[in-house]
């Protein structure tokens, strides 16, 4: 009985002696996503992954583009606001030295 069986290959490299070395795609993806679960190189160094996923810094980024767009409104409203005031005040001004 023969088995045949692929596998994708990802190479990493060890952060502490720069060893390089593959792993199953989907495991190394797993690692990527859970940030908590850790794995040694083939010198036995353990290893994990700490940086964003792109789904983490696209969240982060829609965050960020939902508070700068309310800060945005913000602003606006505040200057329409400065702007009606300052028209009032003028037209007053223009009253009293009639």
């Amino acid at each position: 009985m023969t088995l045949k069986s692929e596998v994708d290959l990802e190479a990493t490299d060890c952060c502490v002696c720069g060893v390089v070395f593959a792993l199953p795609k989907h495991m190394l993806d797993n690692r990527r996503d859970d940030h908590s679960q850790f794995f040694w190189c083939p010198s036995g160094h353990r290893m994990h992954f700490t940086g964003e996923t792109p789904s983490e810094k696209a969240s982060r980024l829609e965050q960020r583009n939902r508070e700068l767009r309310e800060n945005l409104e913000l602003e606006r409203t505040r200057v329409e606001n400065a702007a009606e005031k300052l028209r009032k005040l003028k037209k007053r001004l223009k009253t009293k030295r009639r």
